[in-house]
């Protein structure tokens, strides 16, 4: 899989996102906002690529009890305190 890295400040991230979005049908290439260096080191650590195929993700989504997975992912992110240190998480932006 590859990736158009588009730099620009934030003051223009959104329109160009939006812009992007409504291209996507021509171009076939999807928008998202990753951030700063820091941020896009971090995704580009923790990505995984699962060689198992659709039937086996969907077979492992089925198993999921999602009420204990819900609960992990809250524990993690207050023992790492991400709420306040990454404005996506916690729906606020910083100036």
């Amino acid at each position: 899989m590859s990736f158009d890295f588009i730099k620009c400040t934030g003051t223009e991230a959104l329109s160009r996102l939006k812009n992007s979005a409504l291209n996507y049908p021509s171009v076939n290439k999807y928008p998202f906002l990753v951030g700063n260096q820091d941020d896009l080191a971090t995704l580009q650590e923790n990505a995984e690529s699962d060689q198992g195929g659709l039937a086996r993700i969907v077979g492992q989504s089925l198993n999921l009890d999602l009420e204990t997975w819900f609960q992990e992912r809250r524990s993690t992110a207050a023992e790492y305190d991400l709420m306040k240190t990454n404005c996506w998480a916690s729906g606020r932006m910083s100036s």
